[in-house]
């Protein structure tokens, strides 16, 4: 019969075969209510195998009267349920067939409850009597064990079942780890992507609450309420607060998990936490001390001095609306206008050096040696920055409000930036930067950004008689590509790198020479940066129209980037004019892109969103390996969605816009409005030239300092500082 009720009831992959079994075990082991005796469906002592030798054991002898004939019978029945109830318990969810066995396990607890159930009604009051007085006796002096890994089932069916299985079923609760998750399923219509959540539930722990909550409304008795309240573990707690936190609100940060972006709060399921709180209902029924104690325990946990600033002129509030995306990641919410910042800050978040670096600064150590001055504008925004980032890290909201951060910004003109003005992204990134620069000069982080986006540019005038070349470095956190009349940035990045020829009334004065002559003026990259950003120039000046134009036009970007041809050396080497020449190993020169942000709409008006590759490593040193291992997302406000990196073609190329109707599109209306904006792209290897760069004296000395705490900072994320 075990192995009947299992293969029919759970195994099988046929839903028919599942309800058809259900349904005959459940005529076969319940008696009817309005007939007390048990149905005769089966003789199991005219069963017989086709070797009269062996005979068939019957379920129950037929020497038995009838009431203790229903009696055991019953009791054989729950025997074998009880064996079969750990059916889903240790399985790892590793195979699709584990999935199905716990999610289908309930129906063994379920059957089994209406066994209990027609068990006790069935009993005269003497023995639910010794029921209630089994609890009553023995669960004052009863320790929950937390150590244990294998809890054995009662296997009894005398009047002390009800209290053996209500103990059983709270010790699993105890150890068992939930195995409940959300997952998302991506649909594709019309080449659209839509996402939706599903989640998997822990049956077998959903079975186990059904369980104990059944036991205590037939029990029913307020001083078996009284006393489940005052169970403790054997660490101390007491077991039904650990219950309110396990199942159905957590409080506490689980910080067993390694990951850079963990989810810290565990997901329960909503037939999880519908049952809980129905079970810690049952508890407090005429119990004013178990109310209360549950009470305190949310009060002490959740409750916030008045007034809710996150409830302000909102109706209707739903938790599980704003609770985190499937995708594990917070996404940021739109103040209006604000899509340009929140698209290029995520970027900023994902990039690991930088996030480790602004988490790291101790504001801490500034508020110290300023304790008598109020935090400077500067120190605001770093503080806003690093609430941003943290919340980012750990929160388990859908998305964060950064009305704060927003309104610590400040303008080239000195007030907060308006929220309800859209902005240039790529000049809000050079403001942003400033200001961070600003704020980062009296902590060791100084050079943060110079260290992750800084490179250098070289502007060399060359003389065409004698080969004498001037050069002007300048520093640089991105490059500016044009688009128009481009089909890829390869094509961009030799352009920007042409030389141009200095002739006639524009020749340059060689001091060489001592005299004007035909020079070439060209620019190239001298030091590459970490990160490197891309600008790609989609507005331009319509000299027609007399207003700022959006340029749509198709412009291909490759995955790798070998930037060596457009470096100072590479150029020198291809001209034949310079010798020993001081190459970099092959990893310096060589990117992949991480992350890209798109601008749709037109120059007036449009939206921002990124798109990017989350790095699971806290260091620079971050492989394609561990990059694909996290995928790529989509990052549009407050929404956070996977992304497939297959159609970066039609999602940020630009052009003209392809379809079934319209194939071969013509003119300017027919190019799609949204395409790639900025190009973020990380160096396979790490490199910092600075140490070379300083030299002898204090402030060098200082600068090497800082230098050290940032990089150890970068390379170990472990030492960071923790943050309010």
């Amino acid at each position: 019969l075990t192995n009947a009720i299992s293969s029919s009831m759970v195994m099988s992959p046929s839903d028919y075969v599942r309800n058809l079994a259900a349904s005959i075990f459940k005529k076969l082991f319940i008696s009817q209510r309005n007939n007390t005796s048990f149905p005769k469906m089966i003789n199991m002592n005219t069963i017989r195998e086709k070797d009269d030798t062996q005979k068939q054991t019957c379920l129950i002898p037929e020497s038995y009267g009838e009431s203790r004939r229903n009696s055991d019978c019953q009791g054989n029945a729950l025997l074998l349920l009880f064996r079969l109830l750990p059916l889903g318990r240790n399985l790892t969810l590793d195979r699709n067939s584990d999935l199905h066995i716990v999610s289908r396990s309930l129906v063994l607890f379920e059957l089994t409850h209406e066994l209990l159930v027609n068990k006790w009604n069935n009993s005269d009051e003497s023995d639910k009597k010794l029921a209630i007085d089994l609890f009553l006796s023995f669960l004052p002096s009863y320790r929950v064990p937390m150590n244990k890994v294998s809890l054995s089932i009662p296997n009894v069916t005398d009047t002390s079942i009800y209290c053996k299985l209500f103990v059983w079923a709270i010790e699993e609760i105890t150890v068992h780890k939930s195995r409940e998750h959300r997952y998302s399923q991506i649909n594709t219509n019309r080449g659209i992507e839509s996402i939706s959540a599903a989640y998997f539930v822990d049956s077998y722990l959903l079975g186990l609450i059904k369980m104990a909550n059944m036991i205590i409304k037939m029990i029913d008795n307020y001083d078996v309420n009284s006393i489940i309240g005052k169970i403790q573990l054997q660490s101390g707690d007491i077991f039904v607060l650990h219950l309110l936190g396990k199942c159905a609100f957590p409080s506490h940060l689980d910080t067993t998990n390694n990951n850079s972006m963990p989810s810290l709060l565990p997901f329960i399921s909503p037939p999880i936490l519908e049952e809980t709180i129905n079970l810690l209902c049952r508890i407090c029924v005429k119990c004013e001390n178990n109310l209360k104690l549950i009470c305190a325990q949310m009060i002490s946990n959740f409750h916030t001095k008045p007034p809710r600033e996150d409830l302000t002129n909102e109706w209707s509030v739903n938790p599980h609306i704003k609770q985190k995306t499937i995708s594990g990641h917070v996404g940021m919410r739109n103040q209006g206008a604000t899509c340009y910042l929140n698209s290029l800050l995520q970027q900023f978040f994902h990039t690991p050096a930088l996030r480790e670096g602004i988490l790291s600064c101790n504001l801490n150590e500034q508020r110290k040696t300023n304790e008598n001055q109020l935090f400077s504008e500067a120190n605001i925004m770093l503080m806003e920055l690093q609430s941003l980032f943290g919340n980012l890290l750990f929160s388990n909201k859908r998305f964060f409000d950064t009305a704060n951060l927003v309104h610590s910004i400040r303008g080239y003109d000195g007030n907060p930036i308006r929220p309800g003005e859209q902005q240039d992204v790529d000049e809000f990134f050079n403001l942003f930067c400033d200001r961070l620069e600003r704020a980062l000069k009296p902590y060791p982080q100084r050079h943060l950004l110079k260290d992750v986006f800084g490179g250098e540019l070289s502007h060399m005038i060359t003389c065409r008689e004698c080969n004498n070349s001037s050069e002007r470095i300048e520093d640089s956190l991105s490059i500016s590509l044009d688009v128009k009349g481009k089909n890829t940035i390869i094509e961009s990045l030799q352009l920007y790198t042409k030389g141009e020829l200095l002739d006639g009334s524009n020749q340059y004065f060689c001091s060489k020479c001592q005299s004007k002559r035909d020079s070439i003026k060209m620019c190239c990259i001298k030091s590459l940066p970490n990160v490197l950003i891309c600008h790609l120039k989609r507005f331009d000046f319509d000299l027609e129209q007399l207003r700022k134009v959006k340029v749509n036009d198709r412009i291909e970007f490759p995955i790798k980037l070998n930037m060596k041809p457009f470096t100072k050396e590479g150029i020198e080497s291809s001209s034949n004019h310079v010798s020993n020449i001081e190459w970099q190993s092959d990893k310096y020169y060589s990117y992949t892109l991480r992350g890209v942000l798109v601008h749709t709409g037109t120059a007036d008006s449009g939206h921002y969103y990124s798109l990017i590759q989350v790095r699971n490593r806290a260091n620079m040193e971050t492989t394609s390996s561990n990059c694909e291992k996290e995928g790529w997302f989509c990052f549009n406000d407050s929404n956070v969605s996977p992304f497939d990196p297959s159609t970066f073609e039609a999602a940020t190329f630009g052009g003209p816009k392809v379809t079934k109707d319209n194939p071969q599109p013509i003119g300017k209306y027919d190019c799609k409005s949204y395409s790639a904006y900025l190009l973020i792209y990380d160096r396979e290897e790490y490199h910092s030239d600075r140490d070379q760069k300083i030299k002898d004296g204090s402030e060098q000395n200082n600068e090497i300092d800082s230098d050290e705490s940032i990089n150890s900072s970068i390379s170990n994320p472990k030492k960071k500082n923790c943050i309010e």
